[in-house]
């Protein structure tokens, strides 16, 4: 299972976590009343962050390389720790920035302010490039539709996923879409009202309901927080029964994400990756002494 792209805003740590740099501004909310188009041209919470971090190269008023490496540090695990949820995606981001941006020839510049000026026309080329992958990732995930009538499993709020879909509509493609109402958070019920915007025919079944609806796709179709070292996927909580009703049905999975997102993490279990929590509704009181486990991812 794990955590998705979640339909809100980048969080910015307050100025503290940055040692005294302005805010930078990093996003705006993905609010259910935007359309689809609109959806998907919104950057992602990783490629901000990565500006963000520019932004502190630019503003810092260190003199040495090692102190500018410290300022990045502390504004990544800021972003990190003011972002929990979205903390393994943000984390991968912020680590690939750190290894791109500091080990260059840059560093062998005469002097520091040349040094950091070159730092900070990598960081922004890497956030350039990081802001093209949704589109490159639509160009080719669109080819998964090509068949008339193709019927796609989707679980959670994606944008890479909802790209892929936006993509195909826009060239006509005849095809549809089940989504899971992706508890907690329900972040299915957005992917399906941005779809429904969009003309796309989509259908809303309960997370529990997966694989009933198995064998009436074609595919299953999911974002990722992150892209482990063995190969496995960080995504919103479900995604691992869903991978596995629709291994036992013979329908193939597709992961929709961006290069930035492969992270160094090894997980051997669930309980190897980062905890997060969402509040959930049940609906009515639960008996007391009853708990609640409620991990997003």
């Amino acid at each position: 299972g794990c955590g998705g792209s979640t339909p809100q805003r980048l969080r910015q740590p307050s100025p503290a976590g940055t040692r005294g740099h302005p805010p930078a501004s990093v996003g705006a909310p993905a609010g259910m009343s935007l359309s689809l188009g609109e959806i998907v041209s919104q950057e992602a919470s990783a490629v901000r962050a990565v500006r963000h971090l520019t932004d502190i190269i630019r503003a810092s008023h260190e003199e040495t390389l090692m102190g500018l490496e410290r300022e990045l540090t502390n504004g990544a695990e800021a972003l990190k720790r003011a972002n929990p949820a979205i903390a393994v995606g943000l984390g991968a981001a912020c680590d690939l920035f750190m290894r791109y941006v500091t080990r260059t020839s840059a560093l062998e510049a005469e002097d520091f302010d040349t040094c950091k000026t070159r730092l900070i026309e990598r960081g922004e080329a890497f956030a350039a490039t990081s802001a093209q992958a949704r589109q490159k990732i639509s160009a080719l995930g669109v080819k998964l539709l090509s068949q008339e009538g193709t019927t796609v499993l989707v679980h959670g709020f994606s944008r890479c996923v909802l790209a892929v879909l936006y993509a195909a509509a826009q060239q006509g493609r005849n095809f549809s879409v089940v989504v899971t109402e992706g508890r907690p958070d329900v972040q299915g019920i957005a992917s399906a009202q941005a779809l429904k915007q969009a003309g796309v025919p989509v259908t809303v079944v309960l997370d529990a309901a997966a694989a009933y609806v198995m064998e009436r796709v074609d595919l299953v179709l999911v974002g990722a927080e992150g892209v482990v070292e063995n190969g496995g996927i960080v995504n919103k909580l479900g995604t691992y029964g869903l991978a596995l009703a629709a291994k036992a049905l013979g329908k193939p999975v597709y992961v929709a994400a961006e290069s930035f997102k492969m992270v160094r993490l090894y997980p051997l279990n669930q309980r190897d990756l980062p905890e997060a929590e969402q509040p959930v509704d049940f609906g009515q009181a639960l008996p007391n002494g009853v708990d609640v486990l409620n991990p997003i991812r």
